[in-house]
């Protein structure tokens, strides 16, 4: 691009004009936001800054600033800990092909903060650009930020390509407007762009300066003025992952008057457990509900049917019940199943729900609460030696025995291919799922099948490596499910059928908790057999080719029937529930191996980064294969009610060797199971839920009126 101005002060003059208007407006009280930098780190422009964004909080984005075009997400994954996902188009390399386009590169950036800015010393920051995969852009830095009031001044160092000090300052002198200038010692010549085949890249002057301006939409736009020549321009959402994304507004609870209660004696206690029965059945997606009573206590339990989330099913519950319920009620237990057994219980004081009324109940307030695995004696949801009065359910409840769906499916490939930068299949899916009436039936407890056939609409998918991305109609999933519990902390799951797009086979998993599931140990098995990719059900008669990898795999006749076994471990984090788990063993490929999994989750919404090595390591490398693992709910989008979460576990780095590490999906693994009522978890989320706003009361408006407060929604 061609030079649009010329500045002919120095940069030093700029950021000594920017401090005086700055010291200027000092006293001014605006919103302090950090901002990303080109590649999507809180930084500046091209530099990174010692800010951190908070825990989940994140944002995605583009920015055009040639020689590079990225496309970035980057989140506060946990506390002090920044991570940066990217893909970076060099616009100043040679065409690769005319679909294809300039050559891209994916990259991994992570940051931690050291320390926090604590009086007159600023917070400090270090990191790694370029972690893993190709590492082209790789680079490590060291940097100091302090703020005071709406100003940010940094000075940092960097290694390679960020050709060592560099310094720069942001001011927001408005809560929709933030200024940024830098001083760059970018040294593009470490840039894969720099190679003699590449147009060179040269910067006229050391600085970078401009502006962001932010909209009520969640939505920032850049412009700024870079290395003295380049007008740069991006865009990107802001999102936090604690709260529903879009704001999804999930249907309200609706006419529930919080009129002065009676007390215990003055009610009569089988018509307040009726109403309480069929008040659940008819307001809230659960079923097989019960409802026990006895002197100023209460036990319900209930199937989740309609949430993703299985804490905000038990605090929608739990709010619903506290504005029937009397106000001195002792205590109030709740007991989740699934596929009509129970898995834990959580007993709750009964204050509690007179504070849920009042809209005052904290997260602090889990301390005064309990939650445990239940014993599979104990299905009922009685504990030992407990008794009930007596016990009513629902005049009618829902009966979900089978159920037919069709569902549109997109799947897209990016960066892929070497015709095509962008590719895609639209899909419908028919979809019948059996859940038996497990009350009714209780030999089929913990049983459930699923038929999913796939009919490809529209294909523009041409990958030799993933054949089964292809225009033929057929099973994509067909298993039958059974789930056992062995003992109180032990559980089993097996499946069998069609697994998914690649194999046929069964799975089997078996974990045991310890410390209330704290952590936990199991194993995993499967005996599995490759697909036909082109046939509606067959099994392969020959070794699937994924590609022309010759040179990695020597193919021949389909081996049969392939067998994986893995050893597992993992340990949770309960504050920040966060999860580390283990697995060792063999692959289906026949060759031992390993996977490390790191996963945060905000409730029912999690992120993961995995790495996976085997006997087939890239030289040069420390893993076969890394990358991130999704769990995105369907209900978080506005006006959604759904159960059903979105996993993918997908490749970003490492060598592409198909056989590596290979196993079978689940339909509904462990985690998908029984993961979200892990008495921890379960208990921690449920209160995170009630606090934040009562968020099942959100939005709700309280008048006063004759004879007592009265929802207005």
């Amino acid at each position: 691009m061609n030079r649009l101005i010329n500045f002919g002060c120095s940069f030093r003059y700029i950021l000594i004009a920017i401090a005086i208007i700055c010291w200027w407006l000092f006293n001014s009280s605006y919103a302090q936001a950090a901002s990303p930098s080109n590649s999507g780190l809180t930084g500046l422009w091209e530099y990174p800054t010692a800010e951190i964004l908070g825990d989940g909080i994140g944002w995605f984005g583009y920015n055009e600033t040639y020689p590079y075009n990225q496309v970035y997400i980057t989140l506060g994954y946990l506390p002090n800990l920044e991570i940066n996902l990217r893909a970076t188009n060099f616009l100043n390399s040679p065409l690769i092909s005319p679909g294809f386009g300039h050559y891209k590169d994916k990259g991994f950036d992570v940051k931690y903060r050291i320390k926090e800015q604590e009086g007159i010393y600023p917070s400090i920051a270090a990191g790694i650009l370029d972690i893993s995969g190709t590492e082209l852009l790789r680079a490590y830095f060291i940097v100091g930020t302090y703020r005071f009031d709406n100003i940010a001044m940094s000075l940092g160092w960097g290694s390679d390509r960020l050709g060592g000090v560099y310094a720069g300052i942001e001011w927001q002198p408005y809560d929709w407007l933030t200024l940024k200038a830098e001083r760059s010692s970018m040294d593009y010549t470490y840039d894969y762009a720099g190679h003699p085949d590449y147009e060179k890249i040269e910067k006229d002057e050391d600085y970078n300066l401009g502006a962001i301006i932010s909209t009520p939409w969640n939505l920032d736009f850049n412009v700024s003025y870079q290395r003295g020549e380049e007008v740069c321009i991006g865009v990107r959402y802001n999102f936090d992952l604690t709260k529903p994304i879009f704001d999804g507004h999930k249907d309200r609870l609706k006419g529930l008057p919080i009129n002065d209660l009676p007390s215990w004696d003055e009610i009569d206690a089988k018509s307040m457990a009726t109403e309480i029965a069929n008040k659940l059945a008819t307001e809230l997606p659960i079923k097989d509900i019960q409802v026990f009573v006895d002197e100023r206590k209460l036990l319900i339990t209930y199937e989740n049917v309609g949430y993703s989330s299985e804490a905000e099913a038990m605090g929608r519950v739990l709010y619903l019940v506290s504005h029937i319920v009397p106000w001195d009620l002792e205590s109030i237990s709740l007991v989740p199943k699934v596929r009509g057994t129970a898995i834990s219980r959580v007993d709750i004081p009964g204050e509690h729900c007179a504070l849920l009324r009042l809209n005052e109940l904290r997260k602090e307030y889990v301390a005064d609460s309990q939650a445990y695995f239940l014993n599979p004696k104990e299905q009922s949801g009685i504990s030992g030696d407990e008794k009930w009065a007596f016990s009513v359910t629902p005049t009618e409840d829902i009966k979900d025995e089978s159920k037919f769906k069709v569902m549109p499916v997109y799947e897209l490939r990016a960066l892929r291919g070497q015709e095509d930068y962008y590719m895609d299949r639209t899909s419908l899916d028919f979809i019948y799922e059996w859940n038996p009436d497990y009350e009714k039936d209780r030999s089929k407890k913990g049983t459930a099948a699923i038929v999913d056939i796939r009919m490809p609409l529209y294909n523009d998918i041409e990958l030799d490596y993933q054949p089964y991305m292809n225009d033929d109609t057929r099973i994509w999933r067909a298993v039958y499910s059974i789930m056992h519990r062995v003992d109180t902390n032990t559980f089993e799951v097996g499946e069998v059928g069609w697994l998914d797009q690649t194999w046929f086979g069964v799975n089997y998993s078996r974990r045991t908790y310890f410390q209330n599931g704290r952590w936990w140990m199991g194993l995993k098995a499967g005996i599995v057999h490759e697909r036909d990719p082109y046939s509606f059900a067959s099994l392969s008669d020959y070794r699937v080719s994924y590609g022309d990898l010759d040179q990695y795999i020597e193919y021949g006749a389909n081996e049969g029937w392939w067998t994986v076994g893995l050893l597992q471990a993992g340990y949770r984090y309960p504050e920040l529930d966060f999860e580390v788990s283990v697995d060792a063993g063999v692959y289906a490929d026949g060759n031992p191996g390993g996977t490390v999994t790191f996963i945060r989750r905000w409730d029912d919404l999690g992120i993961g980064l995995w790495a996976t090595r085997t006997n087939h390591v890239p030289e040069g490398e420390d893993f076969t294969n890394s990358g991130v693992y999704l769990e995105i709910p369907f209900d978080t989008w506005r006006g959604t009610r759904s159960k059903h979460i979105w996993r993918q576990k997908a490749r970003i780095q490492g060598w592409f060797d198909p056989y590596s590490g290979r196993e079978a999906d689940w339909w509904q693994g462990p985690d998908q199971l029984w993961g979200q009522l892990n008495p921890d978890r379960l208990l921690n989320n449920l209160y995170k839920e009630l606090e934040q706003g009562q968020s099942m009361a959100k939005e709700m408006k309280y008048s006063m009126q004759e004879g007592g407060n009265t929802y207005v929604p």
